[in-house]
């Protein structure tokens, strides 16, 4: 129940479709029905410690532990991103960073999908958990 209420509140609040409108770039690759969204997570101690953990086991080994993207099995002709590069970070959506982890590499970089379907089969809660995780290792803002 409070799932749909979440929800409900979250479609509540979204801009509408013309925030990305006039930029491409943004929404290559993009489900149209994401263009529009904003991160509606807004993270909890208790999640915190929660993606802290999801992200040590599952993003770390490309990553790095500090998000700097020189993790141990980082590979491929595209690095993984520096989490760390205030630059980067500012330069990214967090509907880029969602529409990344839902659908991984797609070939272009090993990185796995993690959303619906996906061996991992991240609901979007987590996916926006994550994002919203993701941020703080250069406390910047979309």
């Amino acid at each position: 129940m409070i799932r749909y209420l979440f929800l409900v509140l979250f479609y509540c609040f979204l801009p509408g479709p013309a925030h990305f409108a006039e930029s491409p770039e943004i929404s290559a690759g993009v489900r149209e029905e994401y263009i529009s969204r904003v991160n509606p997570v807004v993270l909890s101690e208790k999640q915190i410690r929660y993606f802290t953990r999801q992200f040590k086991n599952k993003c770390s080994r490309c990553h790095g532990k500090k998000g700097d993207g020189q993790g141990k099995k980082a590979k491929g002709a595209i690095p993984p991103a520096d989490f760390t590069d205030s630059a980067f970070m500012n330069s990214r959506t967090d509907v880029q960073f969602y529409n990344q982890i839902e659908k991984g590499g797609q070939g272009k970089s090993s990185m796995p999908a993690y959303g619906p379907g996906s061996a991992i089969n991240w609901n979007e809660e987590k996916i926006w958990g994550m994002v919203a995780f993701i941020r703080r290792f250069s406390k910047a803002s979309p």
